[in-house]
């Protein structure tokens, strides 16, 4: 899916073969708390802008894969964008109806078309707290809550969807309304951890400095040498 999944989005909990129960009352009751805290934090952003550093473990390597750079997150219309520095430059976007992946080295794009990016939206749903979008996409399967922070594990309601992410955590600080990581594992049991610092938030109230900063990376054109490749994806498969 993601040759730099979002999601995203610290460690998860192993992939499990059986169905992990949803909280319920006191338990569910304090891990949505955890959420409406994020979604505090997130109050009145328009823009989000954050460094990362990702890890992606697979089975086929001992060593994780390492990738860092600048994600950018927009709230409406809803788009996520990371620019790749190391080891390669690539920039990665994706909203609700398309996912984009651009390699400048090799001036080529695979850009993915979906009648709806249902994953993409789950994953913007989760980076900007939406609590009712969140319980719409998701069960919560799992909540913690200590002096070093908080923890929520999440996984996909459509049994669909956990082939690309079957199971989602995220972590934030001890107050409960910075965003400090987001992981997940995917279907087939490998690891994806993306961890954020740095974080600039950007609203209304934001100086016109901040406002213009950045403003155009979610929506700024390819080169006009750039080879694209357009993949429609049915719906069901997104």
């Amino acid at each position: 899916m993601l040759e730099v999944p979002l999601l995203l989005l610290a460690s998860l909990l192993p992939w499990q073969t059986t169905e992990p129960a949803a909280l319920e009352g006191e338990a569910l009751t304090r891990a949505r708390a955890s959420v409406e805290r994020l979604a505090e934090g997130m109050r009145g952003v328009e823009r989000l802008h954050a460094d990362f550093v990702q890890e992606q473990h697979t089975l086929l390597l001992e060593e994780p894969l390492v990738t860092q750079g600048r994600l950018h997150l927009r709230k409406a219309p809803g788009c996520v964008v990371l620019d790749v520095a190391e080891p390669r430059p690539s920039v990665v976007r994706s909203d609700e109806r398309s996912h984009q992946v651009y390699h400048p080295d090799r001036k080529r794009a695979e850009r993915y078309l979906f009648e709806s990016n249902e994953v993409a939206k789950s994953l913007l749903a989760v980076m900007t707290a939406d609590l009712a979008a969140i319980e719409e996409a998701f069960r919560i399967t799992g909540h913690e809550a200590g002096e070093e922070g908080r923890a929520l594990v999440l996984r996909p309601r459509e049994a669909q969807h956990r082939r690309r992410v079957d199971s989602l955590r995220l972590e934030s600080g001890p107050e409960g309304r910075v965003l400090r990581s987001v992981s997940f594992v995917n279907g087939e049991g490998e690891r994806t951890v993306l961890r954020l610092s740095k974080l600039r938030r950007v609203g209304p109230k934001s100086s016109s400095e901040e406002r213009a900063r950045e403003r155009d990376v979610f929506d700024r054109p390819l080169p006009k040498d750039v080879e694209v490749v357009v993949h429609r994806v049915p719906r069901g498969d997104g």
